[in-house]
């Protein structure tokens, strides 16, 4: 519905509207949690009542009624429910209304106008990319104002075809069993999905943008340009950034440094500076090479012997001593965090997807009650870490977001299963290019796109391999 209102509003060239539609629309889970948090402490400088009322409200809303009648029958059950949340919604709009009117928040939880969304294109492009059933655009933010890349190449239906059939092939690319015919026909899937990509939609978007191949012997002095994509739909379980095509040899990644947000309010979030650490910060490393029940991850250890040696003082979990307890316990107190272990993602309850720890798992509803104010970097080298659920492609409901939501503001993820030797060699790549004493910063996504490049380079034929490795942040 989203989708098709953003594309209303562009056939008639609303496009503020359109921003503000796919704003409001997209990540409403991610939405609420952030405006909760950000929200109730900008109403609570000016009204400690206000705030106090609306927590309140909050937290009923998500809690189990208490005054719950016993041994009711269920049809009464979910009469009685409903009926309470609706009141309870009924007094939270009343609230709202109240916020408005008495302080200075005219707009509290309103979705931001153009003019605020605007300073966030002054670092680079934001590309939010609407898949339409009728038609499909790239509204490019930038610096001064939003333009509008007609799409006509990319539609609805032909997108799905792809997807699914991407999937099924990186699936099958990845079976160690596999016929080696069957591997090859299933990798040559995943490069003409590549290959549609850059046609459909990248070359139309860096081309409008003027950003054309880098030319031989780019120093530090030339600096990679950045771009931001935040896609629609089913859009979210591709990979834009390594959108290219061996024909030519055109490909997103020879013109700029990819990063992905959910939603705008997300990437403005994460460009909050944070709380300088008190004391000399550690990098976390939670390392399980032996999974009971599951299958080796031997280069685990290579990451950690990477780690220890690039960066000398850790803080370990490594194997009996990564606990879900120990994990949720100092996660808080780190503002980076290295993930090493085996991740799952749950399709039919995404908030259940999950890293598996020594003694169970801690998933995504745990994660949210994580918050650290010095949050720097996650790197989640797992399987599916940035994959959400087919269902409901537009809530960015994964582990990656999570990380975000707890208060990091890099996390590197991946959006497929990551074949372990391969995951250990692009650790120690893009902790390589990262400064020994913090691996913080505007040093992170460039450092990303370089090992990749890097893998790319050695496994050209391979993209399943290397395309799946995602940047999101800021």
């Amino acid at each position: 519905m989203v989708c098709d209102a953003a594309e209303c509003a562009l056939a008639v060239n609303q496009v503020p509207a359109a921003l503000a539609f796919l704003e409001c629309g997209r990540g409403v889970l991610i939405r609420d949690a952030l405006n909760r948090r950000l929200d109730l402490d900008d109403l609570r400088r000016h009204s400690s009542d206000l705030a106090d009322a609306l927590a309140r409200v909050n937290t009923d809303l998500d809690g189990y009624p208490a005054d719950l009648p016993l041994g009711i029958p269920g049809e009464v059950f979910r009469r009685w429910t409903t009926d309470r949340r609706h009141r309870l919604l009924t007094t939270r709009q009343e609230l709202v209304h109240r916020i408005r009117k008495s302080t200075p928040l005219k707009r509290f939880e309103l979705p931001a106008e153009l003019e605020e969304l605007s300073p966030l294109a002054a670092e680079g492009p934001i590309v939010v990319v609407n898949l339409g059933a009728g038609r499909s655009d790239a509204v490019i933010l930038v610096d001064g104002g939003p333009e509008v890349v007609r799409l006509p190449g990319l539609s609805l239906t032909e997108t799905e075809d792809r997807v699914a059939a991407f999937h099924t092939a990186i699936q099958e690319s990845s079976n160690r069993s596999a016929d080696p015919e069957e591997q090859e026909e299933a990798e040559a899937t995943v490069v003409a999905t590549l290959a549609w990509l850059w046609s459909v939609l990248a070359e139309p978007v860096l081309d409008r943008l003027g950003l054309g191949p880098r030319p031989d012997g780019d120093t530090a002095a030339d600096p990679w340009p950045r771009l931001w994509w935040s896609p629609t739909g089913l859009l979210n379980f591709l990979p834009l950034h390594a959108a290219g095509t061996f024909e030519t040899g055109a490909s997103a990644l020879d013109r700029v440094v990819s990063s992905y947000t959910p939603t705008l309010r997300m990437l403005g979030e994460s460009r909050r500076p944070r709380v300088p650490a008190a004391t000399e910060p550690r990098l976390l490393v939670v390392a399980l090479p032996r999974t009971p029940g599951m299958t080796a991850l031997d280069g685990v250890s290579r990451e950690v012997m990477t780690l220890a040696k690039r960066f000398g003082k850790l803080t370990p979990l490594i194997g009996p001593n990564a606990t879900t307890e120990n994990i949720l316990r100092v996660l808080p107190r780190h503002p980076w965090v290295h993930i090493g272990c085996h991740a799952l993602t749950n399709l039919a309850q995404p908030s259940e997807s999950h890293l598996v720890a020594h003694d169970g798992r801690v998933s995504i509803r745990d994660l949210a009650g994580v918050r650290t104010e010095q949050g720097e970097l996650a790197f989640l080298a797992a399987c599916d870490t940035v994959r959400g659920a087919p269902g409901i492609p537009d809530e960015a409901i994964h582990l990656g977001a999570a990380f975000q939501l707890a208060g990091y503001r890099h996390v590197i993820g991946t959006l497929w299963e990551a074949a372990d030797d391969v995951a250990a060699r692009i650790v120690e790549d893009v902790y390589k290019a990262v400064p020994r004493d913090s691996p913080i910063a505007s040093g992170i996504p460039i450092a990303l796109h370089t090992a990749v490049c890097a893998l790319r380079q050695r496994y050209p034929r391979v993209p399943s391999l290397w395309s799946g490795y995602a940047h999101f942040g800021p």
